[in-house]
């Protein structure tokens, strides 16, 4: 099989997360992207560069720095895509702890100049427990679309080439990753598409998202949350044809809430507005969606 120049593509890895780094830099001004997913893209490529000098660097730069800034980098990114969806404290709490695991095993492996295996096998299973939550969620999400099963199935196929990895270090020779071969070449062919598809993936999954507050917006009230008058209108419309063409009757109930006004008189517009949305939310568990 055809092998790569590894450190062709190294270099190419670094330069690569710097344009995208700088990319996002620009648009997020007006765009709002987090934060973080910037720092995580610069995190990965200063450790890649590091990487490419390894042959003049001290072990404890190009290892422990350099693949430290890899994962920190990864987790950085990870965490801002689930963070589309929402934030959730715990799997903050769950990468601070792998991120922990990850620089104790750095660490420990250069501290006993552990061999080229123990190093990859090491890296290769992080990684798995990076990508696999994201993985998982964005795959068997209850609510995901095409889309982003799409890409957390391309996530899980990425863990899936680290687990092989790992178990390819458990059956071979001690052998350096720097080495051209046949896994190797997979390994790196994957880590770029990584690079490429999980930029386009977030910038899909941003634009995703804000189309779904841009309908949300358009088709709720909101001080209340429920449907506005278009969107009740079109909803209305739905349940009537369905209702005609199974012959089935049509109520209407309407409320009136106008002595809402009589809060407002007396206690001020805040305390109107509450008493409005604990209507809402009594209507709304009440009734079909």
């Amino acid at each position: 099989m055809y092998a790569i120049d590894i450190k062709t593509t190294i270099l190419l890895l670094g330069l690569g997360n710097v344009l995208i780094a700088s990319f996002f830099v620009v648009f997020r001004t007006w765009q709002g992207f987090p934060a973080r997913y910037v720092w995580g893209r610069a995190a990965q490529a200063l450790g890649w560069l590091l990487f490419f000098h390894r042959a003049v660097l001290p072990l404890p730069v190009w290892y422990v720095a350099g693949n430290g800034l890899l994962l920190a980098g990864w987790i950085l990114e990870v965490l801002a895509i689930l963070s589309i969806e929402r934030r959730d404290p715990r799997l903050e709490r769950g990468y601070a702890l792998i991120a922990a695991l990850a620089l104790g095993s750095l660490l420990l492996n250069a501290a006993q100049d552990a061999d080229y295996n123990a190093m990859n096998l090491s890296i290769s299973l992080l990684q798995v427990m990076i990508f696999c939550i994201p993985g998982a969620v964005l795959t068997f999400g209850r609510d995901s679309s095409a889309f982003k099963r799409a890409v957390g199935f391309f996530y899980l196929l990425y863990c899936l080439i680290n687990v092989v990895r790992a178990v390819y270090v458990l059956h071979t020779d001690n052998v350096s990753v720097m080495v051209g071969n046949a896994m190797h070449t997979i390994v790196f062919l994957g880590v770029f598409a990584l690079m490429i598809f999980g930029s386009v993936g977030y910038m899909l999954l941003l634009r995703e998202r804000m189309e779904q507050e841009l309908l949300q917006a358009a088709r709720t009230d909101e001080l209340t949350g429920l449907f506005n008058r278009r969107a009740f209108f079109s909803h209305a419309q739905l349940a009537m044809g369905f209702a005609g063409r199974s012959w089935s009757p049509v109520s209407f109930l309407m409320l009136d809430v106008d002595h809402f006004k009589q809060l407002n008189d007396r206690f001020g517009h805040p305390a109107g507005d509450a008493a409005l949305r604990a209507l809402a939310r009594a209507v709304e568990v009440c009734i079909r969606p």
